[in-house]
């Protein structure tokens, strides 16, 4: 390993290292001019991964010269270079301000490709401080010029940048995760395409990253660390963008690399393997500079020493990431690492570190975003002012132009100055009529976007009573299922859940679906889905619920294929939906179910039977995955009691300080103990304990449940 990390450091970045020697080469051997800007800026950009203390020397340095000759093109690109250094170095506030003083330079300029370049790196800087709604309209701005200039290494970064926001987002379940892998690939689609081995390497690690949070997110649902599907195709992306930053010689993506390969042996139980990556990434970390990087590094190694319980050593890991987060002011690990600590105080029973950590967590977290909140503010109240001198300085040269020239007039033409007076009058009365016209117009504008705005939401409750009148009345349902309950609370106006329930030759049928999306999204899918299960039952006479299951997977599948892109090489839609379906017969004394991602609990002898369901929706095709849903077979006692339901009640976040999900476990054992109420009881207490949990928190998706008592 020794001769492994010396053979990486000393060759690793041989041809990067072979162009600075010859920039600063010609730098010595050059005078005070233009091209002396260009090469400064240049070295400032190829320093940037590499020493930052030296990038920043330079791109001052070539800033500065540009000022004094007044070179605009070299201003707006030594602005741009610096703004690098700082979004690498952590200081996303201090890039974003060169960032905009580049931006404007280059509009003046008239420099379009300059200008898309501004826009995508300020977009970058935003969304590193999760201000996404600035960072995405940055992002679109970039995207239409470059559009418009049909650049496809712009393009391709413009895509990646959208699809990181994206990916950003989805962990509060802000954005879908699908979204951000859409536009990765994208970009990555282009990179190849103009054989950009840099920007390649780039979209592959974030690829991998976007994977793995798709990949971990089915871990929620009770999964093995050992049979989680496609950790090892996140380690190809991770390690394929590693062994090409590897060669073009960018170390800072291979630190990153090293960091995340890290972190995927961590999730597969590898503790050995994930500390080797961390140790080869904190060494070359340290060697250049990256000081955010350390920080990461000595955090996920806190956390792997945590999993392994050696939470001495973890707390000497987190310490030490706390303390250079808060020298280089990286405010997220700032706030992470203070609430690691606490939870690893907790988890070794010191309560009173554990408190006492807890309550600086909560003080820094608000500080935090308030000072970066302030200092942004105080950037944009220095700019104003700035620009604010500079426009009352124009004004009072215009001012006094005019005076010498109202004196002049004067001399020469009394009359004639009259007549200018006049002319000016004209030209005011006319503006403020043209004002009061213009006024009106909006007037209307407004009122006609009102009443747009009011049909729409018309349009909407009324597809909520065409909703509501599809499915099954009370009467029905209790003639069927005399002990049961049903929770439906949509989401939005609409809902993209919906339950159904059919008897058929002396059995009884009933489902709780989850369609894709919520609102009027998920409610067209519902209807469609509705649809396909009446056919099933009611025209094919299937009543099996694995049967139903594939019917319905062959009917979503045909139903959207012709709103598929040809991109969709391995022919899965995005339309589809997750589902429990139950049949009972012989007198409630036999019970079949088939499921797609949503299980079913049984409950007997007060103990909960979890029956899984196959880990495909519908809307998945038929082949080597998935060749038909599984039929299960159970025999019912007297008293059991049954529930299946969406995932929108167990993934709710609560509205206390932790903003943890409810939880499938959670859920469980609040079933348990209602089991001794009637079914309208634990309706009422269901809804009850969901109000709670969520307390002021928005409801994140649709909330369904059906519980059955034989």
């Amino acid at each position: 390993m020794i001769c492994f990390l010396f053979l990486i450091g000393n060759n690793l970045s041989f041809a990067q290292q072979s162009k600075i020697d010859s920039l600063e080469k010609t730098l010595k051997s050059n005078g005070k001019d233009t091209n002396r800007i260009k090469i400064l800026s240049e070295l400032c950009w190829s320093y940037r991964t590499i020493d930052a203390r030296k990038a920043l020397e330079y791109g001052e340095e070539g800033l500065k010269l540009a000022t004094e000759l007044d070179y605009k093109k070299g201003m707006a690109e030594c602005n741009n270079s610096l703004g690098i250094v700082y979004y690498f170095n952590s200081k996303n506030l201090k890039s974003i301000e060169c960032h905009k003083e580049a931006l404007k330079i280059r509009e003046e300029l008239n420099d379009k490709i300059g200008i898309a370049k501004s826009l995508n790196n300020i977009s970058i800087n935003y969304s590193e401080l999760n201000n996404f709604k600035d960072a995405l309209e940055y992002a679109f701005k970039n995207l239409k010029i470059q559009e418009e200039l049909n650049d496809k290494n712009g393009l391709a970064k413009a895509y990646n940048n959208i699809g990181l926001i994206y990916y950003k987002q989805s962990y509060d379940g802000r954005a879908n995760i699908n979204d951000a892998l859409e536009y990765y690939e994208k970009a990555l689609k282009l990179r190849e395409e103009i054989k950009d081995e840099e920007g390649v390497a780039g979209t592959l690690y974030n690829l991998g990253q976007a994977y793995f949070f798709k990949v971990t997110k089915i871990n929620n649902k009770n999964i093995k660390y050992d049979s989680i599907p496609g950790l090892d195709s996140v380690l190809r992306y991770y390690e394929k963008s590693k062994e090409l930053s590897d060669k073009i010689g960018d170390i800072y993506k291979v630190v990153k690399s090293l960091n995340v390969i890290g972190n995927t042996y961590a999730q597969k139980g590898q503790y050995e393997d994930a500390l080797k990556q961390y140790n080869k990434s904190l060494e070359f970390s340290k060697k250049y500079d990256f000081k955010g990087e350390i920080v990461v590094t000595l955090y996920n190694i806190g956390s792997l020493k945590r999993l392994q319980k050696n939470y001495t050593e973890a707390l000497f890991y987190f310490k030490e990431s706390l303390k250079l987060a808060q020298e280089i002011e990286f405010n997220d690990f700032v706030k992470e690492n203070i609430k690691t600590i606490a939870v690893t105080y907790f988890d070794i029973g010191n309560y009173k570190e554990a408190f006492l950590n807890h309550q600086k967590y909560s003080l820094v977290k608000d500080s935090i975003y308030t000072k970066e909140s302030a200092d942004f503010q105080n950037n944009i109240v220095s700019q104003y002012e700035d620009e604010k001198k500079q426009q009352q300085l124009k004004l009072i040269n215009q001012e006094n132009n005019l005076k010498q020239q109202r004196f002049r007039i004067i001399i020469y033409s009394i009359s004639f100055g009259l007549v200018l007076l006049l002319i000016l009058f004209g030209v005011i009365l006319s503006g403020y009529r043209q004002k009061q016209k213009t006024n009106k117009l909006l007037e209307i504008k407004n009122l006609e976007i009102g009443k747009k705005n009011k049909d729409i939401t018309d349009s909407i409750k009324y597809a909520q009573r065409i909703q509501r009148a599809i499915l099954p009345s009370n009467e029905f349902v209790k003639n069927l299922l005399p002990e049961h309950f049903i929770i439906y609370i949509p989401k939005d106006i609409v809902s993209g859940d919906f339950y159904w329930i059919e008897n058929k030759d002396n059995k009884v049928l009933f489902s709780a679906v989850d369609c894709t999306g919520h609102g009027v999204p998920g409610a067209f899918m519902s209807i469609v889905g509705r649809n396909l299960l009446n056919q099933a039952v009611n025209e094919y006479n299937i009543t099996k619920p694995s049967e139903i299951l594939n019917y319905l997977n062959n009917g979503v599948i045909e139903t959207f294929k012709h709103s598929q892109g040809q991109d969709d090489k391995n022919g899965d839609v995005k339309d589809g939906m997750d589902l429990a379906l139950c049949c009972l017969s012989d007198n409630f004394s036999k019970l079949e179910y088939a499921g797609a991602y949503n299980p079913m609990y049984l409950i007997r002898n007060n103990e909960v039977i979890h029956y899984k369901a196959d880990v495909y929706p519908i809307g998945t095709p038929f082949g080597e995955r998935l060749k038909s849903f599984t039929n299960v077979e159970v025999s019912l006692n007297k008293g059991d009691t049954i529930y299946i339901f969406s995932d929108g009640y167990v993934d709710q976040f609560g509205g206390g300080p932790s903003r943890k999900k409810f939880s499938s476990k959670r859920f469980r054992e609040t079933l348990l103990e209602i089991q001794h109420l009637t079914m309208a009881e634990q309706k009422n207490k269901l809804i009850k304990i969901f109000e709670e949990w969520k307390g002021a928190t928005n409801q994140l998706d649709d909330v369904l449940i059906i519980g059955i008592r034989v």
